[in-house]
């Protein structure tokens, strides 16, 4: 091996000016500077690359719980970067030698023209990270860069219906904003780690995700502060990727909610639809985004159709969460499935039609809107129930889910009926308007148990349920029928509740008078509203227990 030496000759003394002295002083404090500097870049180089190394036992498909209905959207989490032994090159298959600053081959040696040909264009590196570091992504590891980009295709998109021009257009704004806002990118890592932790199984990457969750969060809230320091001083006016920036923070910031060890009932297909449901919201965050959206003047000063959509979506889940009215009026029209043929439906669709639904018209008598939005839970609950049987016909889940966001939006709207209103009709609508909400949180908008919306919903009703006024309903031959579905879903409600004893008590009763066995009870409550999938094992369960009591 040639070995190179570099000497520095020194002229003799008294030969040099001290301006020449000084350069040549220079010099060397600069080539001492260039070798410090390039062993430290060669360091990070070399703990970069062992960080890749260590996520190549990394499965992004931990992450998520397969359903049958969304096993298509979930195994997306699943593609990473895969090294594969003696076969396809791999970015992890060479590295630089650290002492002799050449490619070392780590697996494979190279043979015959196609591997080099392979090998060569390997090594500028054919993965999606930036190999020029020309935003803040670009020093990402792998595999939060993998789970950034399910975000990107699978997470995201399901909060925004749009055509398929119009989504692929909206993917590429979020990256495009991502390099030029980094505080919306931050946002957008910590948003994806948080969509991905909601879904993890597996410790070890629930605790990668968390950190790494942290780590962004911190960074982006840093950034944002000095951006609202710049709006508040006049400098700035608010841009739609700060509220975006933002919503992220509102969805994906806060704890994960969990299930009970026992569900309450099957989960509606449409629980996976949209994954906000699966994290706590943020109240300070919420607030600025009202914040900002007010100071644009309303949803209609956003000049990004899918931003409007995404904040209407949180509006309508922070409303059924807390049981309040949305924020934003519907501002998308009318969604009926069938008029705008994105649903036929088969015969099993339209016998179920002439059963379910049809003890409804009592409703028109307390309150239209309420009977309107009843018929609507209606044919969304035919609808999801010719996709999940996946027949000939079958809406897709986005227009479900489409429908379903105009339709929970109008449940959230009905206003309660004030504590001073006792009247018998007053009475009678608020009791329709919470076990509406209770159906909409069983099938049409899924909520984690967690959340506490069915326990809150079974206690307000069981209070409406008690008011001395109600009473001559409950066995009235008009409402008496209405009335033993409404405490039948404020029955399931309460499961896990001290007052799912006194639910039972009152529906035992009910079926007494009517003598109803098993069968009877069913038919009678298929007539309003009622999805097997969904009712059959709570039912089951809810009479089994009622028999238990009367022995």
């Amino acid at each position: 091996m040639v070995e190179i030496q570099f000497l520095l000759v020194k002229p003799a003394p008294g030969t040099e000016s001290r301006r020449a002295r000084e350069l040549r002083n220079s010099a060397a404090r600069s080539h001492a500077a260039r070798i410090t500097h390039n062993r430290a870049r060669q360091k990070k180089r070399d703990v970069h690359e062992g960080e890749v190394e260590e996520g190549e036992t990394f499965d992004c498909s931990c992450c998520h719980r397969v359903s049958p209905i969304t096993t298509t959207d979930s195994n997306a989490l699943s593609r990473w970067i895969e090294t594969h032994g003696g076969g396809a090159i791999s970015r992890r298959s060479f590295v630089r030698d650290p002492d002799h600053n050449a490619v070392s081959h780590r697996r494979f040696s190279l043979a015959g023209g196609a591997q080099d040909q392979n090998f060569l264009g390997m090594i500028v590196g054919q993965g999606k990270q930036d190999p020029f570091a020309s935003y803040e992504g670009s020093q990402l590891p792998c595999r939060m860069l993998e789970v950034l980009e399910h975000a990107y295709e699978v997470v995201w998109p399901k909060m925004v219906q749009a055509e398929d021009k119009q989504l692929a257009a909206t993917k590429k704004s979020w990256r495009q904003a991502a390099v030029q806002y980094p505080f919306l990118f931050h946002c957008q890592v910590m948003g994806a780690a948080g969509a991905a932790l909601s879904l993890c199984q597996d410790e070890g990457v629930a605790k990668y995700l968390s950190l790494k969750r942290l780590e962004h969060q911190m960074t982006a809230i840093k950034l944002i502060r000095e951006e609202l320091q710049l709006i508040n001083s006049g400098l700035s006016e608010p841009s739609d990727e700060l509220v975006m920036a933002i919503l992220n923070l509102v969805t994906s910031s806060g704890d994960v909610n969990e299930s009970p060890g026992e569900e309450v009932h099957p989960k509606s297909p449409l629980a996976q639809a949209q994954p906000v449901g699966r994290v706590k919201l943020n109240d300070t965050h919420l607030q600025a985004v009202h914040m900002l959206i007010r100071r644009k003047g309303g949803l209609q000063g956003l000049s990004s159709y899918a931003l409007a959509y995404m904040i209407e979506v949180v509006d309508i889940y922070v409303a059924a969460l807390r049981t309040s009215r949305p924020l934003y009026p519907w501002i998308h029209g009318p969604q009926d499935l069938v008029a705008k043929g994105k649903w036929t439906p088969d015969q099993h669709a339209e016998g179920l039609s002439k059963v379910l639904g049809s003890g409804l018209a009592v409703l028109a008598a307390i309150d239209i809107r309420v009977h309107r939005l009843y018929l609507e839970a209606c044919n969304i609950t035919i609808a999801l129930d010719q996709y999940h049987r996946g027949a000939e016909g079958r809406p897709s889940l986005a227009d479900l889910v489409d429908a379903r966001n105009k339709t929970q939006h109008g449940f959230s709207s009905l206003t309660p009926a004030e504590e001073t209103d006792t009247g018998a009709f007053e009475v009678l609508y608020e009791i329709c308007r919470l076990a509406g909400l209770i159906f909409c949180e069983m099938v049409i908008l899924p909520l984690p148990y967690n959340s506490g919306v069915k326990p809150r919903l079974s206690r307000q009703l069981r209070i409406t349920l008690e008011t001395p006024s109600l009473r001559p309903f409950w066995k009235s031959t008009s409402y008496g029928e209405l009335v033993m579905w409404v405490v039948f879903m404020g029955t399931i409600g309460a499961t896990f509740t001290k007052s799912r004893a006194w639910y039972l008590q009152q529906l035992r009763g009910l079926v007494d008078d009517r003598q109803l066995d098993w069968d009877g009870f069913k038919r009678l409550m298929e007539r309003f509203l009622w999805w097997d999938f969904v009712f059959e094992v709570p039912a089951a369960r809810m009479w089994r227990e009622m028999n238990a009591t009367k022995l």
